[in-house]
């Protein structure tokens, strides 16, 4: 298992692609990559200018997980969180 947590963030949607390719090429088979980040609700990308950080939609995710030859075994949100902050989803995703 590869596990990936609030770092995602920082990488453009290109970079996003080939570092997951990169992360399925090392998987043995059976294996699978976890990922937790925030999710915007918004149809678009919300940018921080004091970290520089881009959270994304869930939409915005699952086609970046696709483009990586990844295919969504199981999503679930993050339970117990403060309701002011993003939502926290985490994913496991598996070679297609």
């Amino acid at each position: 298992m590869i596990w990936i947590q609030w770092v995602l963030l920082y990488l453009t949607d290109e970079d996003l692609v080939s570092f997951l390719k990169r992360c399925l090429a090392g998987l043995k088979e059976g294996g699978l990559i976890c990922v937790k980040e925030n999710i915007t609700s918004g149809s678009r990308y919300f940018y921080d200018r004091d970290d520089n950080s881009v959270t994304r939609n869930d939409s915005q995710f699952k086609r970046v997980f696709g483009a990586a030859g990844l295919k969504l075994v199981l999503e679930m949100d993050q339970d117990r969180f403060p309701q002011d902050l993003f939502t926290v989803r985490m994913y496991a995703l598996a070679g297609q």
